[in-house]
């Protein structure tokens, strides 16, 4: 339990680990070097070194999943896009052989009103001849539609 003279002891000390940890930060953001020794300045190159070392190690591991999360998108996207190409050649095919198909029927109905249909069988008739002085016989012939 603190009493009232270890708070009083307490205090100064946090003061100074503030106060230390202030200067740390201004060191490592470049700061306040003017004070430094040359092992002094050693030992920060060496933490910012080890620092920077680790936040590249993160950096790469992250874009790593990444690009592992980028390569199967990669992948079912261009599944996707098979699919599709198929249908659409699938596609081509039945629209081509419609087309063909309505082509060939629009060819036939053309073709047929030039070309005139076989003809039903004639049907002959014959009338009685009139003989008047010398013969002559008359026949008709017509057809039925």
């Amino acid at each position: 339990m603190l009493t009232q003279g270890n708070w009083s002891l307490e205090c100064p000390k946090l003061m100074a680990t503030i106060e230390a940890l202030q200067r740390n930060l201004r060191n490592f953001m470049g700061e306040e070097l003017d004070s430094l020794s040359l092992r002094d300045l050693q030992l920060l190159e060496h933490q910012i070194d080890t620092s920077l070392k680790r936040i590249r190690t993160r950096k790469n591991q992250l874009m790593n999943e990444s690009i592992s999360v980028l390569q199967k998108k990669e992948r079912a996207l261009q599944d996707q896009n098979n699919v599709l190409a198929k249908k659409l050649k699938e596609n081509e095919k039945t629209v081509q052989a419609e087309n063909a198909q309505s082509e060939q029927h629009e060819l036939a109905q053309s073709s047929s009103s030039f070309i005139q249909p076989p003809s039903p069988p004639a049907a002959t008739i014959q009338f009685p001849s009139l003989a008047i002085g010398y013969s002559f016989s008359f026949s008709f012939s017509y057809y039925l539609s």
